[in-house]
């Protein structure tokens, strides 16, 4: 099917509305393969993105932070550097998000 030799099944993250987040975090390829996106459905929060201490997946303690705010209904896509180089988290939830 296109060069995609087969699909991981998909999974949802239902985030409380008592300040749920995704902390910070570099991904394994085991767990999502190369590429992951997420959809924002119901409310806003922001995406951040620092370098990441290779031994440890945290963010190194001076790297310039990139911030992004979704709104709801958007779509974000993470592959390559963005998953393996840098960590990201999903902070400053307005409510619930799913």
């Amino acid at each position: 099917a296109h060069g995609v030799g087969r699909f991981l099944a998909p999974h949802a993250i239902d985030l409380a509305e008592d300040g749920g987040e995704i902390r910070p975090h570099v991904d394994s390829v085991k767990f999502s393969g190369g590429v992951v996106a997420g959809l924002s459905l119901l409310n806003a929060a922001t995406l951040r993105l620092a370098r990441a201490d290779p031994a440890t997946g945290e963010p190194l303690p001076d790297a310039p932070v990139f911030e992004r705010r979704l709104a709801p209904g958007s779509l974000y896509v993470l592959s390559g550097e963005a998953r393996y180089d840098f960590a990201h988290a999903i902070r400053d939830i307005d409510g619930r998000r799913l």
